[in-house]
């Protein structure tokens, strides 16, 4: 007989009358390329939705959904990071310490990746400076803040920038259409290098 969900005991190994409808959960092995699907969807998802705040033109829509594209840019970001990382960090304990190192912050994530990516950096340096100033940007707004809560520092939560970000769009009519061009170059300078081999 099943339990009744949720409950205050729950017994999570506990499989009810009905072992078929036990659930298997697999995922790609190669952390890399899961990773950058994950964040190929998570842009993917930010587009469609900026695509359509921009069709509508209803400021009280890009009220409404702009921390949710901050979190899935932002998020999208810090997978195509890790997935450069996985890459070419792949033994297990250098994975291992790559994200006990890095968790969610983007300027260690990066700072970690760049020795592995060297001859990408030296392609467009200006690029690159301009994406550790964001990041240590982010970061230095970011520190005090996490989804675990105001207390847990350094889990890199964008809710904050967010907020910053916002009040540059009230000072800026004109910030709208600068970030969706400025987004939709970066994303297709870092897709270009995805898609060619080295």
């Amino acid at each position: 007989m099943g339990q009744n969900w949720p409950n205050n005991n729950p017994n999570f190994m506990q499989l009810g009358d009905v072992e078929e409808n036990i659930i298997t959960i697999s995922g790609n092995s190669n952390l890399q390329e899961e990773f950058l699907n994950y964040a190929l969807k998570f842009k993917e998802s930010s587009y469609l939705i900026t695509d359509n705040i921009l069709e509508v033109s209803d400021i009280s829509k890009l009220d409404n959904y702009f921390f949710s594209l901050a979190y899935l840019y932002r998020h999208s970001l810090e997978l195509i990071l890790k997935a450069i990382g996985f890459k070419y960090i792949t033994a297990l304990e250098d994975r291992k310490l790559f994200v006990k190192e890095t968790f969610h912050n983007l300027s260690r994530i990066l700072e970690f990746i760049s020795p592995h990516i060297e001859s990408c950096i030296e392609k467009n340096k200006d690029a690159y400076d301009w994406l550790v100033l964001l990041f240590e940007d982010m970061n230095q707004i970011d520190k005090n803040y996490s989804h675990l809560g105001k207390s847990k520092k350094g889990h890199g939560n964008f809710i904050s920038y967010a907020e910053r970000a916002q009040k540059i769009f009230d000072e800026d009519s004109n910030t709208v259409n600068l970030m969706e061009t400025q987004v939709k170059k970066h994303w297709k300078n870092i897709q270009s290098r995805l898609d060619k081999p080295e």
